[in-house]
C-alpha cells in the first residue's frame, strides 16, 4: 500500500476519533466534511473547498470525506483494528464528567432582546447578550490588534460551552456554519453593534468603544476565567482540521 494513502487512512482514523471524542454525530460529521452534500450545491457556506478540488482533480472523488465516513463506520461497528486506535486516545480538552458523556445539547430558543436597551449587564442575560459578551473577552485577549475572524470566536465560544464554562447556547449547526452562522454573526451582532461592543467587519469582529464593560461582563459568566482562557490557548494549537 502507498506510503501516502496509509498516512491519508491513518488521518481519517484520527479524525473519526477526535469526531467521537467531542461528541459528534455521523450527520453532523458529514456537515463538517462538505456542508453541500448536506445542505445542496446552493449552500453559502464551504469548509474544505480547496481539498476537495484537489482531490477530485487527483482521485476522481473527494476521498477525505470518503475516508473520514468509512473510518467512522468502523468505528460504529466496534472492528477491532479500529478500536485500538481510539483507547489510547485523550481528547485535547478534558471535558467535565457531564459533558463527555456526550448527552445531547438542548436546542436553541431565542430570546428577544430588546436592541433599546442603553446598558451592557444584565442581572440575568439572555443568550444573545451572553455571545456577545464571550465574543468580546475572545476578542481583547486573543484578536490581533483590533480584530479577530468571526470563525475563531464562534469556534472558542462553542468548545468553553462544550466543557461547562459558559452558558452560550450555541448549536453545533451554528459553529460549523461559521462567518455564515446567522444566529451568531447577525443576532449577536446587531445586539453588540447597537450597544457599542463590537462589531462584524466582513469575516472579522473589531472592537468599539463599550468594549471593556462586556469583557467584565464575561468574566461574571465564565464558571472559571483561568479555565477558559487555558481551553482556547490548547484550541489555539490544534490544526484547524481537527476541529
Amino acid at each position: 500500500m502507498p506510503e501516502k494513502f496509509c498516512r491519508a487512512q491513518v488521518r481519517a482514523e484520527l479524525d473519526a476519533c477526535y469526531a467521537r471524542l467531542y461528541g459528534l454525530t455521523r450527520d453532523e460529521l458529514r456537515y463538517i466534511l462538505d456542508p453541500k452534500e448536506v445542505h445542496g450545491e446552493d449552500f453559502p457556506g464551504e469548509t474544505f473547498r480547496v481539498l476537495k478540488e484537489k482531490e477530485v482533480k487527483q482521485f476522481g472523488e473527494y476521498r477525505t470525506r470518503r475516508l473520514v465516513l468509512e473510518a467512522w463506520d468502523q468505528l460504529e461497528s466496534g472492528i477491532e483494528r479500529v478500536e485500538e486506535i481510539v483507547q489510547p486516545l485523550e481528547p485535547a480538552i478534558a471535558l467535565p464528567a457531564e459533558v463527555a458523556i456526550a448527552q445531547p445539547l438542548p436546542e436553541i430558543t431565542w430570546i428577544p432582546v430588546d436592541l433599546g436597551l442603553n446598558q451592557v449587564h444584565l442581572a440575568h442575560p439572555t443568550p444573545i447578550q451572553r455571545q456577545t459578551y464571550a465574543f468580546a473577552w475572545l476578542l481583547v485577549n486573543f484578536g490581533t490588534g483590533r480584530s479577530i475572524p468571526s470563525y475563531d470566536v464562534q469556534k472558542y465560544s462553542y468548545f468553553l460551552q462544550r466543557t461547562g464554562i459558559a452558558d452560550l447556547e450555541i448549536s453545533y449547526k451554528e459553529f460549523a456554519r461559521g462567518p455564515y452562522s446567522p444566529e451568531l454573526t447577525y443576532k449577536a451582532g446587531t445586539y453588540a453593534k447597537k450597544q457599542g461592543i463590537w462589531e462584524v467587519l466582513g469575516k472579522n469582529i473589531a472592537r468599539r468603544r463599550n468594549i471593556g464593560k462586556a469583557v467584565n461582563a464575561a468574566e461574571e459568566i465564565f464558571t472559571n476565567v483561568q479555565q477558559a482562557r487555558g481551553i482556547v490557548e490548547q484550541l489555539e494549537k490544534m490544526p484547524k482540521g481537527v476541529l
